[in-house]
């Protein structure tokens, strides 16, 4: 087969960790003949091997603008993979959510038909469970754990981490060493619990932690100093903090952290080399420990068991017996989807309002888009300008609707009303359909009927010259940061039935309130990483019209209308964020940072 793994840990020189265990899984797959690809920026000379062919990835595309550094990461991993040809697979970990355009590329446009895409999951490195869910709380942070998810849910095959022990010559030295990273949740205030009460029996035990150290004390600094300065004088003489391991000799005893706090090929590290490995029950630790012997499974959060523990091995002669054991590689492939699907008509709504001059090229634009079945609804909204109301009048081979001067949520509204197919793509009078997009979106709402609507990413154009990629709808913090595509997008029209359709009472922010509606209701929607929507900024844009004040107004509207009635357990989190966002000075509007240029 030919196989991709991609993993930014790769470039970290580390003996442990998820790009040790990539790595090694690369060569296991190579050793068994398969053609395997590593994806990663760089990769250190310990891992370089003639087998396995080394891809850097993809530079990051500098007209494009995001939420997150992750998701501009796996933009480059996308753009890395289709340089590659047919793959039977491509493997990511759900931590840092390296595959998420790469699942929406297959997902939503057909790309990679015959490549099972994988997602393992690594709950001890993700946003949500490792190291990062215990700093202070960000909207990068909550974005990142969106796109995590979204991969586990939407990739072809999830996995879970194996390991193998193969043990080696004994190389273990004197001492309890606790092995895995300084976290908060890790059981390491536990462990020096124990430690204490071990010395009150054995007062000449040592005690070294290794492991990579973390942001993550109450202010987001160094774990591993939080800790030094808690520690008693007593456990000074006898506790040494140390980094991540090397090839080097273990203690004879190593203890694991609690939870999901350490990747299991930690654990059967150890038990390679010797150890006897402590490890908490419900631990990923103790499952290795369960699976393959030598070592013995204590109580969580209780240092006295751990304690005895570690002075009953103090006294044994030998280690607890280990069995030798390999995992099985497999990389599990799903069927490729070849069902046709006829997606039918589709509506595109153009409200107009004295931008006649711009109405001939979104009209094309429609028409050059590469869909065939498809029917223009064109809304007067009460147009003064007389060459508009020319344009209006001309016009044919298009559903045209006219009335009184009511706003464009009104009008878009009514185009809705008079439109005949069941899906609807609302285009403003001075924006473009860019072509690829309206094709594979429809095909895309036919194959998945989980989803009311698909949207693209924005190209500006005019006084801007950039493409924002939204990430869609990622939960409450969406309320106060914009992550929707804008007004363009296919959608179901019987969704936008649903809830009553735009809001006519809004002067602006009016799409932002819709997508916040149909999430609330239920309603689905993706985004394909694809152009979808020529944005225009120009001198007369709507956008231009509101002041600071105006967005700071409708922002509180929106938080009122869609915030006001979260629980205290989601309502934190938002407030939170909410600091985070004030004292960072955070603005992700390109629109509203140029009218605050230009104002001042």
């Amino acid at each position: 087969m030919r196989i991709a793994l991609s993993c930014r840990d790769l470039a970290a020189d580390r003996l442990l960790g998820d790009g040790a265990r990539v790595f090694a899984r690369a060569r296991e797959a190579a050793e068994a003949g398969h053609r395997v690809f590593l994806i990663a920026e760089e990769l250190p000379p310990s891992r370089h091997d003639d087998r396995v062919e080394w891809v850097p990835t993809a530079p990051a595309r500098p007209d494009h603008r995001y939420f997150t550094e992750a998701h501009r990461y796996a933009d480059r991993v996308l753009d890395t993979l289709r340089t590659l040809g047919d793959l039977d697979v491509a493997e990511f970990l759900d931590a840092g959510a390296e595959g998420l355009t790469t699942i929406r590329a297959k997902r939503l446009l057909g790309e990679f038909p015959g490549t099972t895409l994988s997602v393992v999951r690594c709950p001890w490195s993700t946003a949500a469970d490792g190291p990062a869910a215990y700093r202070p709380l960000t909207a990068d942070h909550q974005f990142t754990v969106f796109a995590e998810r979204y991969c586990a849910e939407h990739a072809d095959v999830t996995t879970t981490v194996t390991t193998s022990v193969t043990p080696v010559a004994r190389r273990t030295g004197p001492g309890v060493w606790r092995l895995g990273a300084y976290r908060p949740d890790a059981g390491i205030e536990t462990f020096l619990e124990a430690a204490a009460l071990v010395l009150d029996v054995h007062p000449g035990t040592r005690f070294e932690l290794r492991g990579e150290d973390t942001p993550t004390d109450p202010l987001g600094r160094s774990y591993r100093d939080h800790l030094r300065r808690g520690l008693p004088e007593r456990l000074r003489r006898a506790v040494t903090f140390g980094g991540p391991l090397q090839d080097e000799p273990l203690g004879a005893r190593c203890v694991l952290p609690a939870g999901d706090a350490e990747c299991p090929s930690t654990a059967a590290f150890a038990l390679s080399r010797g150890c006897t490995v402590v490890a908490p029950k419900g631990s990923t630790a103790a499952d290795v420990v369960e699976q393959h012997g030598g070592g013995i499974v204590v109580s969580p959060d209780d240092p006295a068991a751990l304690a005895e523990a570690l002075s009953a091995e103090a006294h044994r002669a030998d280690a607890p017996a280990c069995t030798e054991s390999r995992s099985v590689l497999s990389f599990p492939q799903v069927e490729a989807v070849t069902t046709p699907v006829a997606p039918g008509l589709v509506s595109v709504v153009i409200p107009l309002f004295d931008q006649g001059r711009f109405l001939s090229g979104a009209l094309a634009s429609v028409r050059a888009a590469g869909y065939d079945d498809i029917e223009i609804v064109v809304v007067d909204d009460g147009s003064t300008d007389p060459a508009t109301v020319a344009a209006f009048d001309a016009l044919s081979d298009v559903v045209k609707v006219r009335q009184p001067n009511a706003g464009l949520s009104a009008a878009r509204n009514a185009g809705i009303a008079a439109s005949h197919g069941s899906c609807v793509v609302p285009l403003d009078a001075d924006d473009e359909l860019p072509p690829g997009f309206l094709g594979p979106a429809v095909t895309a709402l036919a194959r998945h009927p989980e989803l009311s609507y698909v949207v693209g990413n924005l190209r500006y154009t005019g006084l801007l010259d950039h493409v924002q990629a939204p990430l869609g709808h990622v939960g409450d913090v969406s309320v106060v940061v914009n992550t929707h595509g804008r007004a363009t997008g296919v959608f179901r029209k019987e969704a936008l039935h649903a809830i009553g359709g735009y809001d006519e009472s809004l002067p602006a922010y009016e799409d932002w309130d819709l997508y916040l509606r149909l999430a609330r209701a239920g309603f689905e929607g993706d985004v394909a990483p694809v152009e979808g929507q020529r944005y225009r900024r120009h001198a007369g844009s709507m956008t231009f019209g509101h002041t600071s004040d105006d967005r700071r107004e409708l922002t509180q509207l929106l938080l009122r209308r869609h915030a006001a009635d979260l629980p205290p357990e989601r309502s934190l989190p938002l407030l939170l964020t909410l600091a985070e966002l004030w004292k960072s000075g955070y603005e992700p509007s390109a629109s509203a940072r140029l009218l605050e240029a230009r104002d001042g």
